[in-house]
């Protein structure tokens, strides 16, 4: 019938094997095999829930990429602000001998995970260095890698970078908590 053709389209541009996992939520656990049909399960039902947690994860990835942005932009705002200098990430004042070392194969890898970026690619063109600035190295990190280059900084661009991150709901958080929260 119809509302079959239409669950059959659905699994073939959503493929049976991930779609599965959702007719999973409607049968018993102890009875349920790749075989087991389910009378009382509706192909609605499955969709719906499949759609449902679709949007929730689409939802969950763009409050995360807005807090990327802002945790990214605010921690280059920091360092800028207190080396006023567009390598200061690579700059040996920076932090202690072992961070520094660590730090470089860091920023190596990141560089060379995006090589064929635009933003790297152009930066490159124009200008004679090693590294990219900060704000292009930050730019085309992964939030992963970005983390760790974060964690390798010296506890003064931290703090900086803790008290300057503008969220009003934090106002009554010390700065060790505000630590704690963002590690």
């Amino acid at each position: 019938d119809e509302s079959r053709d239409i669950f059959k389209t659905f699994l073939l541009h959503h493929w049976y094997y991930h779609i599965s996992s959702y007719v999973k939520c409607f049968c018993k656990t102890e009875n349920w095999n790749d075989t087991t049909e389910s009378k009382e399960v509706r192909d609605f039902d499955i969709i719906n829930l499949y759609t449902q947690d679709r949007t929730l994860q689409y939802h969950l990835l763009n409050v995360l990429l807005r807090i990327e942005v802002f945790l990214k932009s605010t921690f280059i705002y920091a360092m800028t602000q207190i080396y006023q200098d567009p390598f200061c990430h690579i700059n040996k004042n920076v932090s202690t001998h072992k961070n520094r070392k660590y730090r470089l194969e860091l920023i190596d890898k990141i560089q060379e995970e995006n090589k064929a970026s635009p933003i790297l690619i152009n930066f490159f063109d124009h200008y004679d260095e090693e590294y990219a600035t900060i704000w292009h190295l930050v730019e085309v990190a992964s939030f992963g890698s970005f983390t760790k280059l974060f964690t390798l900084l010296p506890h003064k661009i931290l703090d900086y970078f803790y008290k300057n991150l503008k969220i009003w709901e934090w106002e009554n958080i010390s700065l060790g908590e505000k630590r704690e929260i963002l590690k």
